[in-house]
């Protein structure tokens, strides 16, 4: 798929990006975690998550595989 000049690869394996994509100029990094977010109208978002929220979640999943 070809948008704003850019070349995108959809598939059930997730988003590759073309490797010309400037993310820098988006504040984006190596290892930057993005959530799925639909909103009530149905529009779809890629948002990503803020570095603490990852910890915490990541705690979470630890704490949750320890009382399984």
């Amino acid at each position: 798929m070809l948008a704003d000049g850019y070349f995108w690869d959809l598939n059930e394996f997730g988003l590759i990006m073309d490797i010309e994509l400037p993310i820098e100029k988006v504040g984006w990094k190596d290892g930057d975690m993005f959530i799925l977010n639909i909103t009530p109208n149905g529009e779809r978002a890629l948002v990503r998550l803020d570095p603490l929220r990852e910890v915490v979640e990541d705690y979470q999943r630890k704490l949750d595989n320890e009382n399984e």
